[in-house]
């Protein structure tokens, strides 16, 4: 058998103590009576002692389940047994008062009397735990109940006092004087005695299961009864050690029934009602609310912990015996103690209103309060209980639940809200306004009503394959109203989602942009026509050449762009105002569309300026009968009001790919070419010629490059030095210039000056290389080096035609004070001096003030006259290198040295040869009576810095020694 796991332990327990009281009774029965309990027998008063502890004991059983009564929790077997006990108890009482010895009661004492009223009290004892052994103790007793059983025991227990006291002959001899005990009172102890080990065994069988009452005590107490019977067997005087055990064991069984007892009625209702109380502090405490309970002057008696942080305390108990203008409420205490006083006073609950509530940390709250009157046994209201929910986020939620569903019925918006299955729950009213559709028609209805048929399935399909991957769609759509209309709408779907992420509903969200549309449309046209001829404009012109471009790579083909300008225009606006003009520009465009094939495009980009682009062109011939037509459709003559007017049309043309650039260019192309067709006569066409733009293009990167090199100081000096062949002495150097390339290394002038001829920059480069000069000359100077004439430097012709040229070259020489001008010599080109002899005269002579030298150089080449040498005061006439080259074998150029070696002479002039490449050139020169040279033959152009070398060591040729 196997005992309930809450019997387990104690029974162990209880089995070790019923064990060892068995022990007891065999030792005592197999050993000789102990000396010591026969004397301690032999004394009356314990053996009374017993037997009154025994009656308390019985009594305070009864007393104990009697006042237990008002609580209705007492079991019928705990019923049948108390009133059993207060039964035992009177008998009890009744067999000590007939003790031998004790006033007569009625009859006179005798060990028989009090033996009777003693098994009485057994047999009442062993009947009552029969009984509730058989009964169960789950079974409650009513407040009849217990009057009944009290009164059938109390006539039971008057009937056996009858019997004891009156008529004790109706009863069995118990004891005979000298003999002991009879048989009839052995056998009556056994049967008590079998019938309480009986009931103990049905007790232990019992424990199986969980039991509403103390089993494991009155187990003990039922076994300990048996034992006592049995050593009231065994004596053979009343007052031997048997029966001294017998009533100590008798008195710990009452015990253990009394322990049982008070565990069952006292005890276990106690540990329930803390439990309950427990419970119900573990309830209140796990609410999610403030809750607290007052008394009827308000005054707090309890709350959960939720309540006093909100009241601005730690523990529930701070708050207990307090007021609540005791507490952190502020002005709202007042407010509180009035709503609780209306209900204590009235007796009726406040249930569930709201009210703003500012917490001690200053925060603000909505709190949902309900408050009820507290009632007791007698339904006087003692006191009341509140409790209050913090509603703030619901509040917060209504109130934006509020906000959407203003939002959703006021919106201008049209919004409508379907299911998972694409049907209609909800519209607003802006649906109903776009669509036509009321909202119960609405309802129901799958969205498809208002397809205007202008979207394809597949349209239809993406965009539920983004709103089932993305979550929504956004786009327009053309929607149909209900009466037919078709409308544009700018529309955006999207999908509701629950927590789990699964999609419960859709919502659509629309605006009517149908006017926007129009309107938009409208500027579209605006943005890429002329409001005049209603042609493509310069915007719209762009995007069609660009697409026309890509369309000529991928096909293979070539296109033309056509710049057109009207030749006479100006004259007839000036002449018959614009009004009259604009009518003429719409019905010459009009012509010049027609001319155009269907692929062609034709633009107003300005005035009396268009442009048209022609494409799918196989070869440039198969442009011309277009330009043929254009030029024909501008020339024909047009009638304007009375008036008829002819002009007629200049035209450029570039062709693409051919001409491979930018749109842009293109049309800078067309348009250099069609002022190129004016200059030609006008009434024609030009084709721009690619290679001239090609140089022009490189002629720019040149002039870029240059201007890089001259910002960057990549321009370096190198000087070639002048000689007196006759006398072997160095008279100056000439300054050169060279681009020091960072690519293609060292250059020479002719490969990069004929580039900016006549630009501004060779003004700035020809003050460069002055300036560098006379920066060199100064440190010459310093270094003490002997050169006694001058550094000569070469002036462009744009350089010394400037009007303020002697004030800027007064201005150089003013940056370096320590080198005197007379040491600068400026070499100006013959040809350069005669396009206006004048101002170069007069320019030169004014330098001449200032202290500088001239020079006429590459004389020879200009054609020039007798009278303009005369004019030019040149100190130095320097002939030019392409005579000295072939004078040895040219008997013409030898002529023309001679002849300006001669007119130098006559001039008074000195002369120098430039280009001497050998000894043979300079023998000649020194037979002509020219001493002066410089050339390869002499020595090369040089760095500033070997110049003071080459003068030290150089030493003139010896054939030259003449």
């Amino acid at each position: 058998m196997k005992i309930h796991t809450n019997y387990q332990r104690p029974i162990k327990s209880a089995l070790w103590v019923v064990l060892c009281f068995a022990l007891i009774l065999v030792i005592n029965w197999l050993l000789a009576p102990i000396p010591f309990l026969a004397t301690i027998a032999n004394y009356i008063p314990l053996h009374t002692f017993l037997e009154l502890l025994s009656i308390i004991v019985s009594a305070m059983i009864f007393g104990i389940f009697w006042a237990n009564i008002p609580n209705n929790k007492n079991s019928r077997n705990h019923l049948i047994l108390a009133c059993s006990f207060l039964g035992v108890a009177i008998l009890d009482l009744l067999h000590v008062l007939s003790f031998p010895g004790m006033p007569d009661l009625i009859t006179p004492s005798s060990p028989e009397k009090t033996i009777n009223f003693w098994l009485m009290a057994r047999y009442l004892s062993a009947l009552s735990v029969i009984i509730v052994s058989m009964f169960s103790w789950r079974t409650l007793a009513t407040r009849l109940m217990h009057w009944i059983i009290l009164t059938i025991v109390l006539l039971l227990l008057s009937i056996l006092i009858t019997i004891g006291l009156i008529y004790p002959s109706l009863l069995p001899s118990t004891f005979v004087e000298g003999q002991g005990l009879t048989s009839f009172k052995i056998i009556s102890e056994y049967f008590s005695a079998a019938v309480y080990l009986l009931v103990s065994i049905k007790l232990f069988y019992s424990m199986r299961k969980q039991q509403s009452y103390d089993v494991v005590n009155l187990f003990i107490a039922v076994c300990l009864m048996s034992m006592s019977q049995i050593y009231f067997t065994l004596y053979a005087e009343m007052n031997d050690s048997n029966a001294l055990l017998g009533h100590i064991y008798k008195v710990l069984a009452y015990g253990m029934v009394y322990k049982s007892f008070f565990i069952s009625n006292i005890v276990k209702p106690y540990e329930e009602l803390s439990k309950s109380r427990n419970l119900l502090s573990t309830i209140i405490e796990a609410i999610p609310m403030s809750i607290c309970w007052k008394d009827s002057q308000s005054r707090y008696l309890g709350c959960n912990t939720q309540f006093a942080i909100n009241a601005g305390v730690k523990s529930a108990d701070e708050i207990i015996d307090k007021f609540d203008s005791e507490l952190a409420w502020g002005e709202q205490a007042a407010i509180y103690q009035l709503n609780d006083q209306q209900v204590i006073s009235s007796g009726v609950p406040k249930l569930s209103y709201e009210e703003s509530y500012i917490s001690p940390t200053g925060e603000f709250f909505w709190i949902n309060k309900s408050k009820a009157p507290i009632h007791d046994k007698n339904n006087a209201v003692i006191g009341m209980v509140g409790i209050y929910e913090d509603i703030t986020a619901r509040r917060i939620s209504q109130e934006k639940l509020q906000l959407a569903a203003s939002v959703f019925t006021y919106a201008k918006e049209s919004i409508s809200i379907t299911d998972t299955d694409g049907l209609i729950l909800d519209v607003n009213k802006a649906f109903t306004r776009m669509t036509g559709y009321s909202r119960e028609e609405a309802i129901g209805q799958n969205p498809s009503i208002l397809h205007s048929g202008r979207q394809s399935a597949r349209f239809y399909a993406d965009m539920w394959k983004a709103i089932l991957n993305e979550g929504y769609w956004s786009g327009e759509l053309w929607n149909k109203r209900k009466n037919g209309d078709i409308y544009i709408e700018n529309k955006t779907i999207s999908a509701v989602r629950d927590k789990d992420n699964n999609t419960t509903h859709y919502v659509a969200l629309g605006n009517d942009i149908t006017p926007m549309k129009k309107y938009q449309d409208q500027l579209e046209h605006i943005a890429h026509y002329d409001l005049l001829t209603d042609l493509p404009n310069r915007v719209l012109l762009a995007d069609r050449l660009g697409q026309a471009m890509l369309h000529c790579k991928r096909d293979g083909k070539s296109l033309a762009v056509v710049f057109l300008d009207l030749d006479g225009f100006k004259a007839v606006n000036d002449a018959y105002g614009h009004d009259v003009g604009d009518e003429l520009l719409i019905a010459l465009s009009l012509r010049m569309k027609d001319a155009l094939r269907e692929s062609d495009s034709l633009a107003r980009i300005g005035g009396d300026e268009f442009v048209a682009v022609l494409t799918d062109l196989a070869i440039v011939e198969d442009c011309k009968p277009v330009l043929d037509r254009l030029l024909l459709a501008a020339s024909e003559p047009a009638t304007i009001g009375d008036v008829i007017f002819n002009v007629s049309a200049s035209i450029g043309v570039t062709l693409y790919p051919q001409d491979n650039t930018d749109a842009d260019l293109l049309m800078r192309h067309a348009d250099h070419a069609m002022y190129a067709a004016k200059e030609s006569g006008r009434n024609r066409y030009h084709f721009f010629d690619t290679a001239q733009d090609d140089a022009v293009k490189l002629q720019k990167i040149y002039l870029d490059a240059i201007r890089y090199a001259l910002d960057n100081h990549q321009f370096i000096l190198y000087y070639q030095p002048k000689v007196n062949m006759k006398t072997g002495t160095v008279i100056g150097v000439e300054a050169l210039i060279r681009w020091h390339h960072p690519e293609r290394g060292l250059l020479s002038p002719i490969e990069f000056l004929p580039a900016i001829e006549n630009n501004p920059m060779s003004i700035e480069m020809g003050e460069w290389v002055i300036d560098s000069a006379l920066t060199q000359i100064g440190q010459w100077q310093k270094m003490n080096l002997n050169i006694t004439v001058s550094t000569s430097v070469n002036i462009a012709a744009v350089q010394l035609q400037q009007k303020d040229f002697t004030q800027r070259l007064a201005a150089l020489l003013a940056r370096h004070p320590d080198v005197e001008p007379r040491y600068l010599e400026l070499e100006v080109l013959e040809t350069s001096a005669l396009d206006d002899v004048n101002h170069v005269s007069s320019t030169m002579q004014a330098c001449i003030a200032l202290g500088v030298n001239f020079a006429l150089d590459d004389f020879g080449t200009g054609y020039s006259s007798l009278t303009y040498l005369r004019r030019l005061p040149a100190k130095l006439i320097k002939i030019d290198q392409s005579f000295i080259r072939d004078m040895l074998h040219d008997a013409d150029d030898l002529a023309i040295v001679e002849g300006v070696i001669t007119l130098a002479k006559s001039f008074k002039r000195e002369v120098i040869a430039e280009g001497v490449e050998s000894i043979e050139h300079g023998t000649a020169l020194l037979k002509l009576g020219c001493d002066l040279a410089q050339g390869y033959g002499i020595a090369r152009p040089m760095p500033a810095e070997d110049i003071p070398a080459w003068i030290n060591e150089w030493k003139p040729d010896n054939a030259w020694k003449i």
